[in-house]
């Protein structure tokens, strides 16, 4: 009873948390596509290129980027900000800054993966 509960108090927070991002995470393809100079690098591209995969490329761009959701969460829980030093300020803020760099690779390194799984690959031209 209390898993019922718990599931029916979760989806509306997850569609309330995936509706502003469901345009963005459709327009995401065109980003790999810029970084390596594709031919299909427009926002209709990225748009028909997302089509019917709009939650993979949500919950991926989500779970990829759980290294900094869970080191806020800790900080948040931790935190004494009230009475808080420099050295804590400072140790705190770099573990903050270290997680978001690794979260950020890796939400690149999934947009980048799921680019080269939606994107049909071009044909190899051959030169004689």
């Amino acid at each position: 009873m209390r898993v019922a509960l718990g599931l029916a108090a979760f989806l509306p927070l997850v569609l309330l948390f995936a509706l502003p991002l469901y345009i963005p995470t459709r327009f995401s393809m065109a980003l790999p596509a810029t970084a390596i100079d594709s031919a299909k690098q427009t926002f209709a591209d990225a748009w028909a290129l997302s089509r019917g995969s709009f939650w993979r490329l949500y919950w991926g761009g989500v779970l990829s980027y759980w290294p900094a959701f869970a080191l806020t969460i800790i900080a948040v829980a931790i935190a004494n900000i009230e009475n808080e030093t420099r050295v804590e300020y400072l140790v705190s803020t770099a573990a903050a800054t270290a997680a978001n760099y690794l979260a950020g690779l890796l939400w690149v390194a999934f947009f980048s993966r799921a680019y080269r799984h939606l994107a049909p690959l071009p044909e190899p031209s051959v030169e004689r």
